[in-house]
């Protein structure tokens, strides 16, 4: 789909464009400078916003697997006014018969049908993947919420955080949940593409409860590429040493010991180099990492919160990290509440020591506890 709401099948079978007549003019989403685009929860339901006078068309679009399979597509009429919805293909899965010709002064190439779309009313149609979904009622169908709940439910194992607002809380938080939805519908990218987001992308497939064994080649292959990219240096990359330890957590669970201590000596202690930016990554896994590794940690006898020290785009904010798993180790828990300049952070974690990147004099043993930090160190990014 693009950033504007028109789809396109990866496998070159024909999408879907739409197009608003509205009380002031014909609107294609494709050039309106109006349009807005969101996920749902950071799931693959995607909202597209298109302005007309007085309030928003809204398209939505997600897929079910009733039917054989649908794409199905919602416009949602929150203006003040009737407008028409049009579409450029007839052959789809819908409750009522397209109107009869165009809005007058339009010209839309294909098989277009119209819809009249009332104030506060809705209209949905269907893309089939299959040939079994003529008779499917689109009513009974699970609606977005479901769908993005459905989403939610199936990545819950990998741990839920909830940050501060903004394009560094939210926004990386939603972007990682994508991520993690699109690992599962298309699996991780090429190793000879880029080695560190294979193996980013393998280990949260591994973790939701995918076999490691007949990727270990792969595996393989990608960490000596990312041994061979740092060679000779007293530091990683970032990416790579991402990479490298998604691959010790797959080694680990696929229950390679040798391979896991293997792996450990060719690491030895360098030093990690600075993650990047949130745009950077923002697009691919390497965002999962991104995220997992500002929040924690693990080295070899410990595990450090917060290694980069405090976002400073978090100061003064409450944060809960939920079950995030650090490894093959236990799941962790944490979080922060604010006594002035002071952060208290509650934790739970059944497994390694835990340190702190924003308290440099903070260390505890215990399984559960809670302290009062010192005024963190920040990240300043």
């Amino acid at each position: 789909m693009t950033p504007r709401g028109t789809i396109r099948p990866l496998d070159g079978s024909r999408g879907l464009r739409w197009f608003i007549a509205a009380e002031d003019r014909w609107h294609d989403p494709e050039a309106d400078p109006t349009v807005r685009q969101e996920l749902l929860d950071g799931t693959p339901v995607t909202l597209t916003r298109l302005r007309v006078p007085g309030g928003d068309i809204v398209q939505t679009v997600r897929s079910v697997p009733d039917g054989g399979g649908l794409t199905v597509v919602s416009f949602d009429n929150e203006s003040r006014s009737a407008v028409a919805v049009v579409l450029d293909r007839r052959d789809l899965v819908c409750a009522r018969m397209p109107a009869v010709g165009l809005p007058e002064g339009i010209t839309v190439e294909g098989d277009p049908a119209v819809f009249p779309l009332a104030h506060g009313s809705r209209l949905e149609v269907a893309l089939a993947h299959g040939r079994d979904a003529v008779s499917v009622d689109l009513t009974a169908l699970p609606d977005r919420d479901r769908v993005a709940a459905g989403w939610r439910a199936q990545i819950a194992r990998l741990g839920r955080v909830e940050l501060p607002p903004g394009r560094e809380g939210h926004g990386l938080t939603r972007a990682a949940s994508y991520a993690r939805c699109a690992l599962l519908l298309d699996g991780p990218v090429n190793p000879d593409d880029d080695p560190a987001e294979f193996l980013v992308g393998l280990a949260q497939i591994v973790r939701l409860g995918e076999s490691a064994d007949p990727w270990l080649g792969e595996v393989v292959d990608a960490v000596a590429a990312l041994l061979r990219r740092n060679d000779g240096g007293d530091e990683l990359d970032w990416s790579a040493a991402m990479g490298l330890t998604a691959a010790r957590t797959v080694l680990e669970l696929a229950g390679e010991d040798r391979a896991v201590a293997d792996l450990r000596r060719a690491v030895g202690g360098r030093l990690i180099g600075p993650p990047p930016s949130f745009e950077e990554v923002e697009d691919s896994a390497l965002v999962v990492a991104l995220l997992e590794d500002r929040l924690a940690r693990r080295g070899d006898d410990s595990v450090e919160l917060l290694p980069h020290g405090f976002p400073a785009a978090w100061l003064g904010h409450p944060l809960e990290v939920h079950d995030l798993v650090v490894g093959s180790g236990g799941p962790l828990s944490f979080a922060v509440r604010w006594h002035g300049e002071r952060p208290a952070v509650l934790w739970e974690h059944h497994g390694l020591p835990l340190t702190s990147g924003a308290d440099l004099d903070w260390s505890s043993s215990a399984e559960s506890g809670e302290a009062l930090w010192a005024a963190p160190l920040v990240d300043l990014g």
